[in-house]
Protein backbone atom coordinates (compact mmCIF):
# COMPACT_ATOMS: atom_id res chain seq x y z
CA UNK A 1 0.00 0.00 0.00
CA UNK A 2 1.28 3.41 -0.49
CA UNK A 3 0.44 5.45 2.25
CA UNK A 4 0.03 8.97 2.81
CA UNK A 5 -0.28 11.36 5.63
CA UNK A 6 -3.29 13.58 7.29
CA UNK A 7 -1.78 16.63 8.99
CA UNK A 8 -2.62 20.13 10.55
CA UNK A 9 -0.93 22.88 9.48
CA UNK A 10 0.20 24.73 12.79
CA UNK A 11 1.80 27.48 10.65
CA UNK A 12 -0.41 30.11 11.29
CA UNK A 13 -1.89 28.90 14.84
CA UNK A 14 -0.54 27.00 17.68
CA UNK A 15 -2.88 24.27 19.01
CA UNK A 16 -2.72 23.06 22.66
CA UNK A 17 -4.74 19.61 21.67
CA UNK A 18 -5.76 17.46 18.64
CA UNK A 19 -8.92 15.28 18.43
CA UNK A 20 -8.60 13.13 14.74
CA UNK A 21 -11.95 10.84 14.10
CA UNK A 22 -10.02 7.56 14.05
CA UNK A 23 -9.09 9.09 18.16
CA UNK A 24 -5.69 10.33 17.00
CA UNK A 25 -4.03 13.09 19.56
CA UNK A 26 -1.35 14.30 17.62
CA UNK A 27 -1.62 17.31 14.56
CA UNK A 28 -0.46 14.00 12.30
CA UNK A 29 -2.04 11.18 11.70
CA UNK A 30 -1.49 7.80 9.16
CA UNK A 31 -5.09 6.76 7.93
CA UNK A 32 -4.34 2.92 7.51
CA UNK A 33 -7.98 2.94 5.38
CA UNK A 34 -9.50 5.12 2.69
CA UNK A 35 -12.49 7.76 4.46
CA UNK A 36 -13.52 10.29 6.15
CA UNK A 37 -10.79 12.15 8.73
CA UNK A 38 -12.36 14.84 10.89
CA UNK A 39 -9.93 16.43 13.20
CA UNK A 40 -11.28 19.35 16.14
CA UNK A 41 -8.45 21.21 17.49
CA UNK A 42 -8.78 23.42 20.66
CA UNK A 43 -6.70 26.99 20.89
CA UNK A 44 -4.93 28.01 24.47
CA UNK A 45 -8.38 29.70 24.95
CA UNK A 46 -10.01 27.08 25.08
CA UNK A 47 -11.83 27.66 22.04
CA UNK A 48 -12.62 24.36 19.55
CA UNK A 49 -12.61 23.79 15.86
CA UNK A 50 -13.48 20.89 13.45
CA UNK A 51 -12.18 20.28 9.86
CA UNK A 52 -12.79 17.43 7.91
CA UNK A 53 -11.44 16.04 4.54
CA UNK A 54 -12.16 12.40 1.97
CA UNK A 55 -9.17 10.06 2.38
CA UNK A 56 -8.13 8.09 0.03
CA UNK A 57 -5.33 5.10 0.31
CA UNK A 58 -4.73 3.35 -2.89
CA UNK A 59 -2.97 -0.06 -3.32
CA UNK A 60 0.77 0.36 -4.33
CA UNK A 61 1.23 -1.44 -8.28
CA UNK A 62 2.59 -4.57 -8.03
CA UNK A 63 4.99 -5.43 -11.04
CA UNK A 64 6.90 -8.57 -11.49
CA UNK A 65 9.14 -8.72 -14.87
CA UNK A 66 8.09 -11.68 -16.86
CA UNK A 67 10.24 -13.12 -19.67
CA UNK A 68 12.73 -15.49 -19.98
CA UNK A 69 16.01 -14.37 -18.10
CA UNK A 70 18.80 -16.63 -19.58
CA UNK A 71 19.27 -16.96 -23.53
CA UNK A 72 21.46 -18.02 -25.94
CA UNK A 73 24.05 -15.74 -27.79
CA UNK A 74 22.34 -14.60 -30.77
CA UNK A 75 18.89 -14.77 -29.35
CA UNK A 76 16.47 -12.49 -28.01
CA UNK A 77 14.16 -12.04 -24.96
CA UNK A 78 10.61 -9.79 -24.46
CA UNK A 79 10.64 -8.77 -20.95
CA UNK A 80 7.12 -7.91 -19.73
CA UNK A 81 6.06 -5.29 -16.58
CA UNK A 82 3.20 -6.93 -17.00
CA UNK A 83 0.79 -4.03 -15.10
CA UNK A 84 -1.51 -3.58 -17.92
CA UNK A 85 -3.68 -0.53 -19.15
CA UNK A 86 -3.33 2.35 -17.21
CA UNK A 87 0.24 2.69 -16.30
CA UNK A 88 3.30 4.32 -17.27
CA UNK A 89 6.96 2.33 -17.56
CA UNK A 90 10.31 3.85 -17.28
CA UNK A 91 13.33 1.10 -18.16
CA UNK A 92 17.19 1.45 -17.03
CA UNK A 93 17.40 1.54 -20.97
CA UNK A 94 15.21 4.81 -21.64
CA UNK A 95 12.01 2.44 -22.74
CA UNK A 96 8.79 3.48 -22.07
CA UNK A 97 6.82 0.67 -22.64
CA UNK A 98 5.53 -2.20 -20.96
CA UNK A 99 7.58 -4.36 -23.16
CA UNK A 100 11.22 -4.58 -24.01
CA UNK A 101 13.28 -6.77 -26.29
CA UNK A 102 16.45 -7.27 -24.71
CA UNK A 103 19.61 -9.56 -26.68
CA UNK A 104 22.65 -8.41 -23.97
CA UNK A 105 23.61 -9.49 -20.60
CA UNK A 106 22.48 -6.92 -17.50
CA UNK A 107 20.67 -6.21 -15.00
CA UNK A 108 17.17 -4.48 -16.17
CA UNK A 109 15.34 -2.57 -14.04
CA UNK A 110 11.59 -0.96 -14.55
CA UNK A 111 9.40 1.44 -12.60
CA UNK A 112 5.98 1.29 -13.10
CA UNK A 113 3.52 4.08 -11.86
CA UNK A 114 0.11 4.18 -12.12
CA UNK A 115 -3.00 6.18 -12.61
CA UNK A 116 -2.43 7.95 -8.35
CA UNK A 117 0.93 8.48 -8.85
CA UNK A 118 1.91 5.10 -7.59
CA UNK A 119 4.96 3.40 -8.34
CA UNK A 120 7.06 0.11 -7.92
CA UNK A 121 9.99 -0.71 -9.04
CA UNK A 122 11.03 -4.38 -9.92
CA UNK A 123 14.61 -5.73 -11.05
CA UNK A 124 15.62 -8.45 -13.61
CA UNK A 125 19.36 -10.42 -14.21
CA UNK A 126 19.53 -11.28 -17.82
CA UNK A 127 22.13 -13.92 -18.67
CA UNK A 128 23.37 -14.61 -22.15
CA UNK A 129 25.38 -17.96 -23.13
CA UNK A 130 27.86 -17.90 -25.42
CA UNK A 131 27.02 -20.63 -28.19
CA UNK A 132 28.71 -24.15 -28.18
CA UNK A 133 32.36 -23.43 -30.09
CA UNK A 134 31.29 -26.74 -32.46
CA UNK A 135 34.41 -27.49 -35.21
CA UNK A 136 34.36 -30.81 -37.32
CA UNK A 137 37.80 -32.07 -37.45
CA UNK A 138 39.01 -35.35 -39.44
CA UNK A 139 40.20 -35.58 -42.67
CA UNK A 140 37.58 -34.42 -45.52
CA UNK A 141 39.10 -36.21 -48.50
CA UNK A 142 39.28 -39.93 -48.70
CA UNK A 143 38.89 -42.86 -50.92
CA UNK A 144 36.42 -45.71 -51.00
CA UNK A 145 38.56 -48.59 -49.53
CA UNK A 146 39.69 -45.66 -46.82
CA UNK A 147 37.43 -44.86 -44.08
CA UNK A 148 38.00 -41.71 -42.10
CA UNK A 149 36.33 -40.02 -38.90
CA UNK A 150 34.61 -36.98 -38.56
CA UNK A 151 34.52 -35.94 -34.96
CA UNK A 152 32.10 -32.69 -33.17
CA UNK A 153 33.97 -33.22 -30.22
CA UNK A 154 32.90 -34.70 -26.68
CA UNK A 155 31.89 -32.15 -24.67
CA UNK A 156 28.18 -31.81 -25.88
CA UNK A 157 24.64 -32.98 -24.73
CA UNK A 158 23.45 -33.81 -27.83
CA UNK A 159 24.51 -34.23 -31.41
CA UNK A 160 22.39 -34.32 -34.67
CA UNK A 161 23.97 -34.80 -37.91
CA UNK A 162 22.10 -34.01 -41.38
CA UNK A 163 22.08 -37.87 -41.87
CA UNK A 164 20.13 -38.47 -38.36
CA UNK A 165 22.94 -39.93 -36.66
CA UNK A 166 23.14 -39.08 -33.04
CA UNK A 167 26.59 -39.86 -32.00
CA UNK A 168 29.55 -37.41 -31.65
CA UNK A 169 31.57 -39.17 -34.69
CA UNK A 170 30.70 -39.98 -38.12
CA UNK A 171 32.20 -41.95 -40.62
CA UNK A 172 30.93 -41.06 -44.24
CA UNK A 173 31.30 -43.26 -47.02
CA UNK A 174 30.56 -40.60 -49.76
CA UNK A 175 30.57 -37.08 -51.09
CA UNK A 176 28.81 -34.50 -49.43
CA UNK A 177 28.46 -31.55 -47.18
CA UNK A 178 28.06 -33.02 -43.79
CA UNK A 179 26.18 -30.62 -40.86
CA UNK A 180 26.03 -31.37 -37.11
CA UNK A 181 24.33 -29.22 -34.75
CA UNK A 182 25.38 -29.84 -31.42
CA UNK A 183 23.38 -28.79 -27.52
CA UNK A 184 25.33 -27.84 -24.73
CA UNK A 185 24.15 -27.99 -20.97
CA UNK A 186 22.62 -24.34 -21.13
CA UNK A 187 20.39 -25.87 -24.17
CA UNK A 188 22.39 -23.32 -26.54
CA UNK A 189 22.83 -25.01 -30.02
CA UNK A 190 25.18 -24.40 -32.65
CA UNK A 191 26.04 -26.23 -36.08
CA UNK A 192 29.19 -26.66 -38.22
CA UNK A 193 29.82 -28.48 -41.45
CA UNK A 194 32.27 -30.15 -43.33
CA UNK A 195 32.10 -30.90 -47.42
CA UNK A 196 33.37 -34.59 -48.11
CA UNK A 197 35.14 -35.74 -51.05
CA UNK A 198 35.09 -39.75 -51.51
CA UNK A 199 37.08 -40.58 -54.72
CA UNK A 200 36.56 -43.61 -55.87
CA UNK A 201 39.34 -46.48 -56.11
CA UNK A 202 41.22 -47.30 -59.23
CA UNK A 203 40.12 -50.50 -60.95
CA UNK A 204 43.23 -52.00 -62.81
CA UNK A 205 42.77 -54.81 -65.22
CA UNK A 206 45.60 -57.33 -65.35
CA UNK A 207 45.80 -59.18 -68.86
CA UNK A 208 47.70 -61.57 -69.97
CA UNK A 209 47.44 -65.05 -71.51
CA UNK A 210 47.66 -66.40 -68.29
CA UNK A 211 50.49 -68.61 -69.24
CA UNK A 212 54.20 -68.92 -70.68
CA UNK A 213 55.87 -71.67 -72.04
CA UNK A 214 58.78 -73.61 -70.61
CA UNK A 215 62.03 -71.60 -71.15
CA UNK A 216 60.01 -68.40 -71.83
CA UNK A 217 58.63 -65.24 -70.75
CA UNK A 218 55.03 -63.89 -70.76
CA UNK A 219 53.97 -60.18 -70.64
CA UNK A 220 51.11 -59.17 -68.33
CA UNK A 221 49.30 -55.87 -68.94
CA UNK A 222 48.02 -53.92 -66.14
CA UNK A 223 46.78 -51.41 -68.30
CA UNK A 224 47.72 -47.46 -68.69
CA UNK A 225 45.99 -44.12 -66.71
CA UNK A 226 47.32 -44.61 -63.45
CA UNK A 227 50.01 -42.62 -61.42
CA UNK A 228 52.31 -45.64 -60.08
CA UNK A 229 52.15 -49.22 -60.14
CA UNK A 230 53.86 -51.79 -57.42
CA UNK A 231 53.84 -55.32 -58.43
CA UNK A 232 54.07 -58.16 -55.97
CA UNK A 233 57.59 -58.90 -58.04
CA UNK A 234 58.53 -55.82 -56.80
CA UNK A 235 58.39 -54.09 -60.43
CA UNK A 236 57.22 -50.48 -60.79
CA UNK A 237 56.08 -50.90 -64.46
CA UNK A 238 53.04 -51.00 -66.17
CA UNK A 239 53.97 -54.52 -67.86
CA UNK A 240 56.08 -57.26 -66.55
CA UNK A 241 57.27 -60.59 -67.89
CA UNK A 242 57.50 -63.44 -65.72
CA UNK A 243 58.44 -66.85 -66.01
CA UNK A 244 57.66 -68.50 -62.99
CA UNK A 245 54.33 -70.02 -62.24
CA UNK A 246 52.69 -68.65 -59.05
CA UNK A 247 50.28 -65.25 -58.57
CA UNK A 248 51.03 -62.11 -59.61
CA UNK A 249 49.39 -58.95 -58.24
CA UNK A 250 49.77 -55.64 -58.40
CA UNK A 251 48.25 -52.28 -56.33
CA UNK A 252 48.15 -49.32 -58.60
CA UNK A 253 47.62 -45.34 -57.42
CA UNK A 254 45.86 -43.15 -59.45
CA UNK A 255 46.31 -38.76 -59.37
CA UNK A 256 44.03 -38.54 -56.11
CA UNK A 257 46.51 -41.31 -54.31
CA UNK A 258 43.85 -43.75 -54.13
CA UNK A 259 44.61 -47.24 -54.52
CA UNK A 260 43.36 -50.49 -56.36
CA UNK A 261 44.45 -53.54 -56.66
CA UNK A 262 44.12 -56.95 -59.24
CA UNK A 263 45.71 -60.30 -59.73
CA UNK A 264 46.47 -63.11 -61.99
CA UNK A 265 47.53 -66.59 -62.12
CA UNK A 266 50.21 -67.95 -64.37
CA UNK A 267 50.89 -71.35 -65.91
CA UNK A 268 54.01 -73.09 -67.21
CA UNK A 269 53.12 -75.01 -70.86
CA UNK A 270 55.47 -77.70 -71.83
CA UNK A 271 57.43 -77.33 -75.26
CA UNK A 272 55.83 -79.38 -77.90
CA UNK A 273 57.79 -82.56 -79.13
CA UNK A 274 58.88 -82.82 -82.33
CA UNK A 275 60.83 -85.39 -84.33
CA UNK A 276 61.43 -85.27 -87.88
CA UNK A 277 61.34 -88.18 -89.82
CA UNK A 278 62.64 -89.40 -93.01
CA UNK A 279 65.63 -90.91 -94.98
CA UNK A 280 68.72 -88.84 -93.90
CA UNK A 281 71.13 -90.59 -96.89
CA UNK A 282 69.92 -90.81 -100.56
CA UNK A 283 71.93 -90.57 -103.83
CA UNK A 284 71.77 -88.16 -105.73
CA UNK A 285 68.58 -87.36 -108.10
CA UNK A 286 66.52 -88.73 -105.20
CA UNK A 287 64.38 -87.07 -102.92
CA UNK A 288 64.05 -87.96 -99.04
CA UNK A 289 60.59 -86.75 -97.23
CA UNK A 290 60.84 -85.19 -93.96
CA UNK A 291 58.30 -85.37 -92.13
CA UNK A 292 57.76 -83.28 -88.82
CA UNK A 293 54.60 -85.08 -87.20
CA UNK A 294 50.47 -84.26 -87.13
CA UNK A 295 48.65 -82.20 -84.13
CA UNK A 296 50.80 -78.85 -85.01
CA UNK A 297 49.35 -75.46 -85.10
CA UNK A 298 52.36 -74.33 -87.52
CA UNK A 299 55.04 -75.14 -89.17
CA UNK A 300 57.89 -73.37 -90.52
CA UNK A 301 61.03 -74.63 -92.15
CA UNK A 302 64.29 -73.49 -92.55
CA UNK A 303 63.33 -73.68 -96.28
CA UNK A 304 60.28 -71.54 -96.02
CA UNK A 305 58.06 -74.23 -95.95
CA UNK A 306 55.15 -74.25 -93.84
CA UNK A 307 53.50 -77.50 -94.37
CA UNK A 308 54.06 -80.77 -91.94
CA UNK A 309 56.21 -82.09 -95.03
CA UNK A 310 59.35 -81.35 -97.01
CA UNK A 311 60.59 -82.62 -99.79
CA UNK A 312 64.08 -82.11 -100.37
CA UNK A 313 67.23 -83.34 -102.70
CA UNK A 314 69.67 -81.04 -101.55
CA UNK A 315 72.27 -82.46 -98.43
CA UNK A 316 72.44 -80.12 -95.45
CA UNK A 317 70.73 -79.82 -92.25
CA UNK A 318 66.67 -79.12 -91.99
CA UNK A 319 65.53 -77.02 -89.18
CA UNK A 320 61.89 -77.07 -88.81
CA UNK A 321 59.99 -75.09 -86.23
CA UNK A 322 56.96 -76.36 -84.61
CA UNK A 323 54.10 -74.27 -82.60
CA UNK A 324 51.29 -75.78 -80.86
CA UNK A 325 47.64 -74.56 -80.08
CA UNK A 326 49.05 -72.69 -77.24
CA UNK A 327 51.72 -70.79 -78.73
CA UNK A 328 54.46 -72.54 -77.46
CA UNK A 329 57.41 -73.89 -80.27
CA UNK A 330 60.24 -75.90 -80.60
CA UNK A 331 62.53 -77.23 -83.56
CA UNK A 332 64.51 -80.19 -84.15
CA UNK A 333 66.98 -80.37 -86.53
CA UNK A 334 67.42 -83.36 -89.70
CA UNK A 335 70.66 -83.93 -91.42
CA UNK A 336 70.82 -85.19 -95.18
CA UNK A 337 73.26 -86.36 -96.86
CA UNK A 338 73.10 -87.33 -100.69
CA UNK A 339 75.69 -89.50 -101.40
CA UNK A 340 77.11 -89.32 -105.72
CA UNK A 341 76.28 -91.50 -108.35
CA UNK A 342 79.05 -94.48 -108.46
CA UNK A 343 81.34 -94.44 -111.30
CA UNK A 344 82.54 -97.72 -113.19
CA UNK A 345 85.09 -98.39 -115.68
CA UNK A 346 85.19 -101.83 -118.01
CA UNK A 347 88.46 -102.73 -118.57
CA UNK A 348 89.67 -105.94 -120.81
CA UNK A 349 89.48 -107.25 -124.30
CA UNK A 350 87.32 -105.11 -126.33
CA UNK A 351 87.87 -107.30 -129.12
CA UNK A 352 88.24 -111.10 -129.37
CA UNK A 353 88.18 -114.32 -132.12
CA UNK A 354 85.33 -116.58 -132.64
CA UNK A 355 86.85 -119.58 -130.22
CA UNK A 356 88.66 -117.65 -128.07
CA UNK A 357 87.41 -115.84 -124.38
CA UNK A 358 87.83 -112.57 -123.48
CA UNK A 359 88.44 -110.70 -119.96
CA UNK A 360 86.34 -107.44 -118.48
CA UNK A 361 87.31 -106.26 -115.27
CA UNK A 362 85.02 -103.65 -113.39
CA UNK A 363 87.26 -101.04 -110.89
CA UNK A 364 86.76 -102.05 -107.73
CA UNK A 365 85.41 -100.25 -104.27
CA UNK A 366 81.84 -101.48 -105.16
CA UNK A 367 79.52 -103.33 -102.51
CA UNK A 368 77.73 -105.03 -105.31
CA UNK A 369 78.52 -106.05 -108.86
CA UNK A 370 76.32 -106.72 -111.56
CA UNK A 371 77.37 -107.60 -115.31
CA UNK A 372 74.27 -107.56 -118.02
CA UNK A 373 74.70 -108.74 -121.70
CA UNK A 374 73.52 -107.07 -125.02
CA UNK A 375 69.95 -108.64 -123.56
CA UNK A 376 70.08 -107.21 -120.61
CA UNK A 377 70.57 -110.49 -119.20
CA UNK A 378 72.74 -110.74 -115.90
CA UNK A 379 75.91 -112.66 -116.64
CA UNK A 380 77.36 -112.10 -113.37
CA UNK A 381 77.09 -111.21 -109.84
CA UNK A 382 79.27 -110.33 -106.83
CA UNK A 383 78.01 -109.21 -103.72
Amino acid sequence: MFRRYLCVDRSTANYSSYLWSNGGTTNTIVPATTGYYAVTVTNASGCTATIGTNFFLYSRPSINIMGNDTICQGATSTLNAGAGAGYSYIWSTGATTQTITVALPNTYTVTVTDIHGCKDTSDILFVVNPLPNVVITGDTVTCANQPIVLSAGSTYQQYLWNNGTSDSTITPNVSGIYVVTVTDGNGCTKSDQASVTVNPIPVPTVSSTGYYCFGSSVLVNCGSGFNNYLWSTGDSTQNIYVSAVGWYAVVVTDGNGCTGTDSINITQRNLPVVNIGGDPQICLGQTSILNAGAGFSAYLWSNGITTQTNTVTTAGTYIVTVTDAFGCNNQDIFTLTVDPLPTPVITGDSEICSGQSGTLTCNSGYQKLFMVDGSHNCIHQRY
